[in-house]
């Protein structure tokens, strides 16, 4: 039972970074279409209220991050997210439920 214990907490260690390089990659691609400096953009951000993303910004978004990850977000989905960290949380639910985060 030890050696379980001892595994999974491995892997939830690993999930963390796996979720830390998840956002990381995300804000990089946020960053790059909406022209604001990476180190600006946390989980709290708010996409529309403080990155201004207009709805060709998010699409180039959405998209980027489907073709990237290759999974599919639908956008009833996407449109009620409001911050980063909302986003990076939606990516990674679907990445598991693909079988890709264990």
């Amino acid at each position: 039972m030890k050696g379980f214990a001892t595994n999974m907490k491995k892997k939830l260690k690993d999930n963390s970074k796996l979720k830390d390089n998840l956002k990381a990659e995300i804000t990089k691609i946020i960053s790059t279409i909406s022209k604001i400096n990476y180190s600006e953009i946390t989980n709290d951000t708010l996409i529309k209220e403080e990155l201004n993303i207009d709805s060709l910004m998010a699409m180039e978004i959405l998209s980027t991050i489907e073709i990237k990850y290759n999974i599919r977000i639908k956008e009833e989905v996407a449109i009620k997210l409001s911050s980063v960290g909302e986003f990076v949380e939606l990516v990674y639910s679907l990445l598991n439920k693909k079988g890709f985060i264990i």
